[in-house]
């Protein structure tokens, strides 16, 4: 393997870990649902959301997601993604 392919190859390895390891963000303004459960609202990058007990069955199978940033789409329509830190987020993608 020739070093322009090595560098090359380094350089994308690189950006994909920043990729990954980015940290989810919401947007100001916008409405979210946390575990098919909670709403939440945006506040300094990071939610705010009510904290209901959530034991439905939906509900447990979000909060239990490990495939983080994949973007799925929730019984409601609505766009989701898993996070690390709040889990299954959707939010209806008119209000962002």
């Amino acid at each position: 393997m020739c070093s322009t392919m090595k560098l090359q190859l380094i350089f994308f390895i690189a950006i994909l870990i920043v990729y990954v390891s980015a940290e989810w963000a919401c947007n100001s303004g916008v409405s979210y649902r946390e575990n098919d459960c909670n709403y939440c609202n945006c506040l300094d990058g990071g939610l705010a959301c009510t904290r209901m007990r959530c034991g439905h069955q939906e509900s447990l199978r979000m909060a239990s997601c490990t495939d983080y940033g994949k973007v799925t789409t929730s019984r409601y329509g609505e766009t989701c993604t898993c996070t690390r830190k709040y889990h299954t987020v959707c939010w209806n993608q008119t209000s962002s």
